[in-house]
């Protein structure tokens, strides 16, 4: 399985500690920070062109959800993942319409 796109979805307070430690883990890897001054179409060219990661936070998600589920993502990650547990949440509902071709990881220290 090779993975070529990924998004990590997590509270805005830990965007940056991730995009730290995957600079730091994973150097060669291209990461694309989504925040509200992004230019996002440019970046979402850029994730499909030459892959990656991307790192946005779950208001990102709604902001910009038509964009995020425009690209086609090997795995998406949500960090807090105990967040998703009710599916009447609309952080649930955006994250369902992401496209995923391999897996889910949910991140969360709280029994689900």
């Amino acid at each position: 399985m090779k993975i070529k796109k990924a998004i990590i979805i997590c509270p805005a307070t830990l965007k940056n500690y991730w995009k730290d430690e995957l600079s730091n883990w994973c150097p060669k890897i291209p990461i694309w920070l989504l925040d509200k001054n992004s230019d996002w179409k440019k970046l979402m060219k850029k994730l499909k062109d030459k892959g990656g990661i991307l790192i946005c936070s779950y208001g990102m998600v709604s902001t910009s959800r038509m964009l995020i589920t425009e690209a086609r993502y090997d795995i998406l990650v949500i960090d807090e993942g105990h967040k998703t547990k009710n599916i009447d949440t609309e952080l649930r509902r955006n994250a369902m319409q992401i496209a995923v071709k391999f897996h889910w990881l949910l991140l969360t220290g709280t029994p689900l």
